[in-house]
């Protein structure tokens, strides 16, 4: 185990295999963090994931917007680029409050553009009693209050390169370093914030079931297949969070390439799979992202 922020004491190289997991501090140092994953690619670094994929699920703002583009539901999002001017910042606001709350929302949220574990995050229902600009990029959302009810479905996406057994799964594809079809797994989890909070860290977690059928599986299997014809190859673990909207659809809020897995609620079967993978990559040490 190292941490990420030590590399520059680490000899790690070519035909090495790193599997990034929990860089919680990476939010704090988003400059420094994208230079250690640069720096990894170009040292030949089999990660998990690939640093291509991490360096892509950094910046929100980027990639609901092509998410968007895609055709994917997000969470109706503006991006404020860290214009030290309140009253800029004001107007934008009430322009947003001006086009979403006919649509039934109530309040705005902002958010920095790279952030992690819910930090930053404010619930924004006075406009005029704004007293500062957010000294950083952000995205400014509608308030989901259906979270308070309905909590934050987070779909948790990993790959199977055993392809064995009838677990769910996403969808299949054909991995030519492993000359083998491996399929992408997944597993749901429902979180509720705790009490006077609008985010779900902190909060009670519960084992979420999630058909093939539904549109969270569906909605899944499109921004894995996005990441796929992106070059950005198979992830060993990924995950999409999850709000639901005020027409009662699921619309995707972030997605996270180092993901907190709940091992808790985490199914034994898909523990075991996810288990037997791991075997598998590094012992043969291929990045499956190529």
């Amino acid at each position: 185990m190292i941490d990420w922020r030590e590399y520059r004491n680490h000899q790690i190289g070519d035909g090495d295999t790193l599997l990034i997991r929990t860089p919680w501090d990476d939010a704090e140092y988003p400059d420094e963090f994208k230079r250690w994953l640069t720096l990894l690619k170009a040292q030949n670094v089999n990660c998990f994931n690939h640093p291509d994929l991490i360096l892509w699920t950094t910046d929100k703002d980027l990639y609901l917007q092509e998410l968007q583009d895609r055709g994917v539901p997000i969470v109706p999002t503006r991006v404020w680029c860290g214009d030290n001017n309140l009253k800029k910042f004001k107007y934008l606001l009430r322009k947003c409050l001006h086009q979403w709350s006919p649509l039934g929302y109530r309040g705005l949220v902002i958010k920095p553009t790279v952030g992690c574990m819910g930090k930053n995050v404010k619930l924004v229902e006075d406009v005029d009693g704004l007293s500062h600009v957010p000294d950083r990029s952000c995205l400014v959302q509608p308030f989901l209050g259906t979270v308070k009810a309905l909590g934050e479905i987070s779909v948790v996406i990993y790959l199977d390169v055993n392809h064995q057994g009838s677990l769910p799964s996403l969808k299949t594809y054909y991995c030519p370093r492993l000359h083998r079809p491996v399929a992408m797994r997944y597993f749901a989890v429902q979180k509720f914030p705790p009490a006077g909070r609008i985010t779900v860290q902190g909060g009670k977690h519960y084992p979420y079931e999630v058909p093939t059928s539904s549109r969270y599986a569906k909605i899944s299997c499109e921004v894995m297949q996005m990441v796929y014809q992106k070059g950005l190859g198979l992830p060993l673990w990924f995950r999409i969070d999850f709000l639901t909207d005020v027409k009662g659809e699921p619309v995707v809020s972030e997605l996270e390439s180092i993901p907190g897995l709940f091992f808790k609620e985490m199914p034994v079967a898909h523990l075991d799979c996810l288990y037997r993978s791991l075997q598998v990559l590094l012992a043969t040490r291929v990045a499956t992202a190529e």
